[in-house]
Parts: structure tokens; sequence; C-alpha cells
């Protein structure tokens, strides 16, 4: 996933829970609101993180 960056599904200890409900109750409407709900906020988290790598890289070439 990451090579095509595309975010990883990262179950948080709160969500453990549920998630395992989900699962457990093949409930596929439900996971897939939560998977997508997930998955966007870490494609959000990914993009700041590739923006600060770019910007502390820039920084460091026009710095040295």
């Amino acid at each position: 996933m990451l090579t095509i960056q595309m975010p990883f599904l990262i179950i948080e200890k709160d969500d453990k829970a549920q998630y395992i409900t989900y699962e457990a109750d093949q409930d596929v409407t439900s996971l897939t609101q939560y998977a997508k709900q997930k998955l966007t906020e870490e494609q959000k988290r990914y993009e700041i993180f590739e923006q600060n790598y770019q910007a502390q890289k820039d920084f460091d070439e026009n710095h040295q």
C-alpha cells in the first residue's frame, strides 16, 4: 500500500472492540463505513507528513 501511496487501515485501541464486532457480525456496511472514515483520516495524515518532509528537505538543501 505504501509504495502506491495508499494509507494503511490503522485500528485504534479505542475502536478495536467495535472493529472486532463488525467483523464477527460480518457487518460489511458498518465495516466499510468505518474503513472509509479511517482511511480518509490516514490519507490526510500521510499528506501532511509528506508536505512536512518535503519542506524539511527543501530547507536542509537551501541551508547547507
